[in-house]
């Protein structure tokens, strides 16, 4: 595989977006796949939010270095 296709699969990735949505707004949850459907809908910041502060701390960090309590405590625009 050459570099160029490479980057061709990941603009068109990157270009898929939902355009009906103002800047700021969450997009409302679709379906893409009926099999999976409770699995297949988009998340919201607050489920997000609600993930990232059930986190547990003393935990040890994953391959990133990031701890959780660092996660839990940076500002909301970091994490979302």
């Amino acid at each position: 595989m050459t570099i160029e296709v490479f980057l061709e699969h990941f603009k068109k990735l990157n270009n898929n977006t939902n355009e009906s949505t103002s800047p700021g707004e969450s997009p409302q949850p679709q379906t893409l796949n009926l099999e999976n459907c409770d699995l297949d809908y988009l998340f919201t910041e607050d489920e997000v939010s609600k993930g990232l502060h059930s986190l547990k701390n003393g935990k040890a960090s994953g391959i990133d270095l990031i701890v959780n309590e660092f996660i839990k405590h940076c500002p909301q625009e970091m994490v979302v």
